[in-house]
């Protein structure tokens, strides 16, 4: 777990460079944004930043990467106080993993921007292997197994490991083409 850990205080790391380049106005990260807005949001380039239609995207993405790790960290907590007979821990630990295993669909269809094709596929790659994970440890749970297995491990280890290409692509984009300061 402590590798999830880790990945979160990147994500948040990220976040706050996001902040600090340049605010994102009127966005709420994790929850998809009004198509009106969007529609309304600059699709060119001005002075090498980065568009609007890129800065929601990013916004919108980031905010699914960040709720699958904060999921990920809340297995990890409820596995430390895990108790067989303990209804209401299944339930919640049973509607932590389902909310885990659907982020994978949330931003699979999404058509990322051109210029964050790549970062959106490593994205996609990191949820996928949290979902996996996710997966796995609900059939160790039915089996009886309050443990996180070789295999869901193995899972979470890859995903830390893409999650640097995740880091290293948006700090790239965002060195490339800053967010627009807003006033």
């Amino acid at each position: 777990m402590k590798i999830m850990f880790g990945m979160t205080a990147v994500i948040v790391v990220l976040l706050a460079m996001i902040a600090g380049i340049g605010h994102i106005d009127g966005l709420v990260l994790g929850e998809p944004s009004d198509e009106a807005a969007i529609a309304e949001t600059s699709v060119e380039r001005v002075n090498g930043q980065a568009t609007g239609e890129e800065e929601a995207y990013l916004n919108f993405v980031i905010g699914y990467v960040v709720g699958v790790g904060n999921g990920v960290n809340q297995v990890g907590a409820l596995l430390a106080q895990a108790t067989a007979d303990d209804a209401s821990w299944h339930l919640e630990m049973a509607m932590l993993l389902s909310k885990i295993v659907a982020s994978r669909d949330s931003i699979t269809d999404v058509v990322p921007p051109p210029a964050l094709q790549e970062f959106h596929s490593a994205c996609v790659q990191v949820i996928g292997h949290c979902a996996t994970f996710a997966e796995l440890m609900g059939e160790s749970i039915d089996a009886g197994e309050f443990t996180v297995s070789e295999e869901a491990n193995a899972e979470l280890v890859q995903a830390d490991l893409i999650f640097t290409d995740v880091d290293r692509l948006l700090t790239t984009f965002l060195q490339e083409h800053p967010l627009p300061q807003r006033e």
